[in-house]
C-alpha cells in the first residue's frame, strides 16, 4: 500500500509488524553527520588556539612599547622643566613687576623665597619687623646660622637700598647662600614661632 505525502511523494506503507520505513532509516543514518560537524568544530577551535596565543604575545609587545614611549615622554618633560627651573622660579615676580627682572629684582625675589623657606622651618618674620630686625632676633636664638644669614641680609639690603648697580652673579650668590642656610637649619632644632598681630 502507498500513501502520498506532499514533500516525499508516494511512500510505501505496510501495517504488518517488522517493516522498516525508509524515512526512519534515513533519520538514523543522519546522526553520524551531526557528530562529524561537532568534530569539525572542535578541530577548528584547536586550530584557532595558536593564533590567539600569538595575538596575546603581539598585544604584550604593543603594551611594552607604549609604556616605554610614555616613560620617555615623561622624562623628557621633566628634563625641560628642570632646564627652565630658573625662569619658572621668577615667573611670578616677573608677572607682578610687569617687566623683565633686573639683577636687583632677582636678588629680592630670591630673598623672599628663602624667607618663606625659613618660615616653614619655624623662623617667622613678624609683620612689624624689617628683615634686619627679624634676622637679629633669629640669630639671638640660633647663633649657628649667622655665617649664612648675614651675607643674605647684606645682599638684600644692597639690592633694595643701595644706589649701586647689582650684578647678575649676585642673585646667584643669594641662591647659593640660601641653599647653605637650608642645610644649616636642618642641623639645629627650632621651636616654631607664631606670627604676632601688630
Amino acid at each position: 500500500m502507498e500513501v502520498y505525502f506532499g514533500e516525499y511523494g508516494w511512500v510505501p506503507i505496510e501495517a504488518t509488524p517488522g517493516f522498516s520505513m525508509p524515512i526512519l532509516t534515513a533519520d538514523t543514518d543522519a546522526e553520524p553527520v551531526i557528530e562529524e560537524d561537532v568534530e569539525e568544530e572542535e578541530s577548528a577551535e584547536d586550530e584557532t588556539t595558536p593564533a590567539s596565543a600569538s595575538n596575546d604575545k603581539q598585544s604584550g609587545w604593543v603594551k611594552m612599547i607604549v609604556t616605554a614611549a610614555a616613560v620617555v615622554i615623561v622624562l623628557w618633560i621633566l628634563y625641560i622643566l628642570w632646564r627652565m627651573r630658573i625662569s619658572l622660579r621668577f615667573a611670578g615676580a616677573r608677572i607682578r613687576a610687569g617687566k623683565p627682572l633686573t639683577a636687583a629684582d632677582k636678588v629680592i625675589a630670591e630673598t623672599e623665597r628663602w624667607i618663606r623657606s625659613v618660615h616653614r622651618k619655624g623662623l617667622v618674620r613678624q609683620e612689624h619687623e624689617t628683615l634686619r630686625e627679624s634676622v637679629k632676633r633669629w640669630l639671638q636664638a640660633h647663633p649657628a646660622l649667622e655665617s649664612e644669614m648675614r651675607p643674605l641680609l647684606q645682599q638684600f639690603e644692597a639690592a633694595r637700598y643701595s644706589p649701586a648697580e647689582v650684578q647678575e652673579e649676585q642673585w646667584r650668590s643669594v641662591q647659593n647662600d640660601a641653599e647653605k642656610l637650608k642645610k644649616s637649619i636642618k642641623k639645629i632644632r627650632i621651636v616654631h614661632e607664631k606670627r604676632l598681630s601688630p
